[in-house]
């Protein structure tokens, strides 16, 4: 989800790259403020939530908040799709 327009190229970017890392996602474009997007997406349980900006734009970088609301940081995005990809595994389960 983006900050302003300005950064909906650089969503549009990492959306690609995400999905190319086989990530199931979307991007909020919408004109609408980030509280308001980020509270939407929350109570709509969205798992993880990337937010990018000028700052994140600027660095290569996204920031990452999971489904509680704690941020996990701001993050390059091959790091966040593979902390992405790490919490997203099904717990192994051991028959002896």
């Amino acid at each position: 989800m983006t900050i302003t327009d300005k950064q909906h190229h650089y969503a549009e970017q990492v959306l690609k790259a995400l999905r190319k890392k086989g990530l199931r996602c979307e991007a909020d474009l919408r004109n609408e403020k980030i509280g308001f997007k980020i509270r939407e997406q929350t109570l709509a349980r969205i798992p993880f939530l990337l937010i990018v900006g000028d700052a994140e734009e600027n660095a290569a970088r996204v920031t990452v908040r999971d489904r509680t609301g704690r941020c996990m940081g701001t993050l390059l995005l091959n790091e966040a799709a593979d902390a992405i990809k790490i919490c997203c595994q099904p717990p192994e389960v051991h028959l002896d």
